[in-house]
């Protein structure tokens, strides 16, 4: 049986630090067979989603020769328009993976300028996009 589970930090914006460290640490380093790529199947990042405008970029599509065909089977019945990225080496923290061998994908609806300011409030979101991006990661991560 395929244990599944799932980890947060933070620090991306001052340099990956949660995510670099995770990724350093997560082995027990007495196990001397194990390695993360061994330990963690795929990362699925979801970085500035909730302003889905026209299409919803996917990046890290070139991380994984599955990720096209995962992508197409569970978007069929939701129906988004996805704009693949091949780029896997992000401002984000899908790189700490990423420079661990581990295939990435990470969703994001754009920069917008309410980003870290007080007027990003909750009546701004796109919430059916929420639903949506968060459908089909959700299908591509049960996938997996």
């Amino acid at each position: 049986m395929l244990n599944s589970g799932g980890a947060a930090w933070s620090g991306e914006e001052l340099g990956l630090l949660g995510s670099n460290f995770w990724t350093m640490h997560a082995v027990n380093p007495h196990d001397s067979g194990a390695t993360l790529s061994s330990r963690v199947l795929a990362y699925l990042n979801f970085d500035m989603v909730g302003r889905m405008q026209d299409s919803v970029s996917i990046y890290g599509v070139g991380s994984s020769s599955i990720w096209p065909r995962e992508i197409e089977a569970a978007n069929v019945s939701i129906g988004l328009a996805i704009q693949p990225h091949q780029e896997s080496s992000l401002p984000t923290d899908a790189t700490s993976f990423y420079n661990q061998q581990i295939p990435t994908l990470a969703a994001f609806t754009g920069a917008h300028t309410d980003y870290h300011t007080p007027t990003d409030t909750s009546e701004k979101l796109d919430y059916e996009g929420l639903r949506d991006i968060a459908l089909l990661m959700s299908r591509i991560s049960t996938s997996l």
